[in-house]
Order: structure tokens, then sequence, then C-alpha cells
């Protein structure tokens, strides 16, 4: 497995651990949405890469993006409130992935929109992390 495919596992686990989240959306975390899928949901968007190599130690810099999706009547509330449950589960986690070592695991931003449906509240979550090849 690679350290990319790891981290990805590594989110989606702790993502679906954390009780506080599952509370709010069940398991309801997908690589790719179903399409009878329940609202809220949360689904893993882009995964972006670079190298980032030491003396000695390989690794990589990782920026992955979680999505947050709610059609809550009450508007963005909901959104808000599953994106920032996302936020403390993996905000500063140190959890061990299947390949590799997990140096840092950081939430980097948070941001809010409004899906062009008029009905869909849209939450984006920025993770950054930091791993270590074997």
């Amino acid at each position: 497995m690679s350290t990319d495919a790891a981290l990805q596992k590594l989110i989606v686990d702790r993502l679906m651990a954390f009780a506080p989240l599952v509370a709010l959306v069940g398991e309801r975390v997908y690589d790719r949405p179903p399409s009878t899928r329940s609202f809220p949901y949360l689904s893993i968007g882009p995964h972006d890469v670079a190298e980032d190599d030491a003396d000695c130690i390989e690794g990589d810099s990782h920026a992955v993006q979680i999505d947050v999706w709610s059609r809550s009547p009450a508007g963005f509330a909901e959104c808000k409130k599953v994106t920032e449950a996302a936020r403390d589960a993996l905000h500063k986690y140190a959890g061990t992935p299947e390949t590799g070592a997990l140096v840092e695991m950081r939430v980097t931003g948070r941001r809010y929109l409004g899906d062009p449906d008029g009905l869909t509240s849209h939450g984006v979550l920025t993770v950054a992390a930091l791993m270590e090849k074997d």
C-alpha cells in the first residue's frame, strides 16, 4: 500500500470512529458517494502530494480535501457543525497508518459555500499531513 492510500485509509477510519462525528453522519463517509446517499455526509476530495525528503528520510507532504454536504433547511448550521466535528477528529491526530509513518496531521482551513443547486450547503476542510515512507 502506498503512503497516499494509507493516509486516506487512516483519515477515513478516524472519521468513522470519532463518536461526535458519527452522531451527526453515521457511517456516511465516502470515497465515491453513492447516488442514493442520505444527507449529511462527507466525501474525500482532491489529494495533492509533494515530495518532502529530509536527510536520510524519504517523505511526502499531503494536502487532502474533505467535503461536507448538507441539505438541512436550517442552511449552513448543520454543515458547519459537521465540518467542525470532522476538524476535531483530524486536527493533530497521531494515528498509525498501515504503511509509512504519520509525522504530523493538521487541519489548515475550513470553507463554506452554497452549492449551485440552491439546496446544498458545502463545507471544505483542508488537511495537511507529513508522511515518512517505509
